[in-house]
């Protein structure tokens, strides 16, 4: 989920980019482990499209993980199209319409999710296209007896000058890019941000310092599958927005057992109960800055289990982050704006060493 929405919440480890998630990332914290696995680097918003006679399509996008999922993950873009990846599902756009994922292609033209393609005459901009992204999302963690929770919002129009573009194997992706350009953003207040349905009512408060709505509290947001709903009042610079969702029902990590040393030298095999809506993701990082590797991972709730190879292992510090979250999430355009709402609980958030 790492990236999932990781990308955009700096101030809490949700920042896109390979500074970063998942779009789950501001420098990542511990990159996957903070906040729901939303923390590492961010994924390119789609990968480049196929240039067309009427311009080229590149990787506008920013991620916004769970994080990896996962990331704030996330992190958009993020896993299976949630936090968790790149821009979404693979597709083509035609006659200009946008197929793909969050944080696709090209804005002012066609975009292409991950393995999508402009065609001719398209018109789309090249790489570094800006896009406008409003990004909610309500975290817990529930790890032993400790329950803590957030709620946080941002909206933000961003331009990816040279994307963080992930080595991939199956449902993992490893991020290791010391030389990604940070994002260049522009901040807009919205009139409002609530979200109802859980198990009380948040009504977020704007920071200006971040620049982006908190909430933070004790006690879970939900305990069982909740339908959840985010509503955004607008502004002068921000629509108005209502997005629904299912928040996930709450899962058991079981394997690895805690204190977590992990082998770089096999594949990880990650197992956990009771998952039934969205993804789980796991995500783990060593390094900061510039020396920065995070790897995502993500299965449908309901596999119950997921392989980290050891190809990508290999490429970990000494110690790091190590998370396990599940996470549903919902997009919505409205006008020029991609709304996100992401619901994320964790199960796992931790140190791990990684041994050879």
């Amino acid at each position: 989920m790492a990236r999932r929405i990781l990308s955009v919440l700096g101030a809490v480890s949700l920042l896109v980019g390979c500074s970063s998630g998942g779009s789950n990332s501001s420098a990542g914290g511990n990159g996957g482990a903070a906040g729901a696995g939303l923390g590492g680097q961010a994924a390119s918003g789609g990968g480049a499209g196929t240039t067309g006679s009427g311009g080229s399509a590149g990787a506008g996008g920013e991620a916004a993980a769970a994080g990896g999922t996962s990331g704030m993950s996330t992190a958009i873009g993020g896993a299976a199209g949630t936090s968790p990846a790149a821009g979404g599902a693979s597709g083509t756009a035609t006659g200009g319409a946008a197929a793909g994922g969050v944080g696709g292609g090209a804005s002012g033209g066609a975009t292409a999710g991950t393995g999508g393609t402009a065609p001719a005459g398209a018109g789309g901009a090249g790489g570094g296209a800006a896009m406008k992204l409003g990004l909610i999302v309500a975290t817990q963690t529930i790890v032993g007896s400790a329950t803590t929770s957030s709620a946080v919002a941002t909206f933000t129009q961003m331009t990816e000058m040279n994307p963080c573009v992930p080595t991939t194997s199956g449902n993992c992706r490893l991020y290791a890019c010391p030389t990604v350009t940070p994002t260049q953003k522009t901040y807009f207040q919205a009139g409002g941000v609530a979200i109802t349905g859980l198990s009380m009512p948040l009504t977020l408060t704007y920071a200006a310092g971040p620049q982006m709505y908190t909430d933070n509290l004790t006690g879970a947001l939900w305990t069982a599958a909740a339908t959840a709903t985010a509503s955004v009042t607008a502004s002068s610079g921000v629509p108005a927005a209502t997005l629904n969702l299912t928040a996930p029902s709450l899962i058991t990590a079981t394997a690895p057992a805690a204190p977590y040393t992990i082998s770089k030298s096999a594949d990880l095999p990650v197992t956990w109960s009771g998952g039934a809506e969205g993804t789980v993701t796991v995500s783990l990082s060593s390094g900061s800055g510039t020396s920065l590797v995070s790897i995502d991972c993500d299965a449908a709730a309901t596999a119950g289990t997921l392989t980290v190879p050891a190809a990508m292992l290999a490429h970990l510090g000494a110690s790091g982050g190590f998370s396990i979250a599940v996470a549903t999430d919902t997009t919505q355009a409205v006008n020029d704006w991609q709304m996100k709402f992401e619901a994320s609980s964790v199960a796992v958030q931790a140190t791990a060493m990684y041994t050879n």
